[in-house]
């Protein structure tokens, strides 16, 4: 006889800006599931960057990621460009 089995899993992904100084912030990305083992609290870091002020109308982004997230980078240098449309369409929901 043969059974079947149900699972079901959670994921959750977290993007934040922190305001480090007056002219400095620090965006993460991470992602955390019900099911990861050995995940760090509040998820693994997929994506993190130093935004520093450089002048009234510029912010130099200074990316940090690891492998396999060039969608999630792209975003990002998207959004630091001005393109905002290219935010939404992380994970291909456009």
């Amino acid at each position: 006889m043969s059974g079947s089995q149900l699972s079901s899993s959670r994921d959750v992904y977290v993007m934040t800006v922190d305001k480090t100084s007056s002219s400095r912030a620090e965006m993460t990305y991470r992602m955390g599931g019900s099911n990861m083992a050995f995940q760090p609290e509040g998820g693994f870091f997929r994506l993190a960057a130093d935004l520093e002020a450089q002048g009234a109308k510029a912010t130099k982004v200074t990316i940090y990621h690891g492998p396999l997230s060039s969608t999630l980078i792209n975003a990002v240098t998207e959004w630091s460009k001005g393109n905002t449309g290219s935010c939404q369409g992380y994970g291909g929901n456009r």
